[in-house]
């Protein structure tokens, strides 16, 4: 089964839960903790834990708090083929900002705890995406695919009375 990026990230865990363990939580019944990277994690297996408690409820078939151990997924991975550069809004602006048109282009639901926010001041840097240590299921970095917005012509009308365009 094909794991879907398109939904919150605490319910992307809660599948992963599921599929490895057959345990099926709902949402609204789990607090999530901050994930940290699993000390000594090897190449090949979990590299994230993080604890989940029960959240009381008279419906909840579990109470307690256990930490779960799992694998995040490097940007890279749910951002890998973009054929359209993403327009950038004008400047000055932030990581955050771009988390709409990221999540339309590819199909995710970004939040803006799954990044360092970034404050951009030119067009001169690439946009670079670094998950943030808060994110439950991203790690790692990714260049985005950008384009500039198109500056308005200084003069939009050749047509000035007296005037010629110069040719260069």
């Amino acid at each position: 089964m094909k794991l879907d990026l398109n939904q919150p990230a605490e319910q992307i865990v809660l599948d992963q839960v599921f599929r490895t363990n057959g345990i099926q939580l709902s949402q609204d019944t789990i607090d999530f903790g901050t994930p940290s990277a699993l000390p000594n994690a090897g190449p090949w297996g979990p590299d994230t834990m993080v604890e989940i408690t029960a959240v009381p409820d008279i419906d909840c078939a579990f109470t307690g708090s256990v930490t779960l151990q799992y694998c995040r997924l490097p940007l890279s991975q749910a951002i890998w083929d973009q054929p359209t550069a993403l327009m950038l809004p004008a400047v000055p602006f932030q990581t955050q900002d771009l988390i709409p048109a990221i999540n339309a282009a590819f199909g995710l639901q970004l939040q803006a705890r799954d990044l360092v926010n970034v404050t951009y001041t030119d067009y001169s840097q690439p946009v670079i995406l670094n998950a943030s240590g808060a994110s439950l299921i991203y790690t790692g970095s990714v260049v985005l695919n950008t384009q500039n917005p198109v500056n308005p012509e200084l003069v939009p009308s050749t047509s000035l009375d007296g005037f010629q365009v110069a040719q260069f």
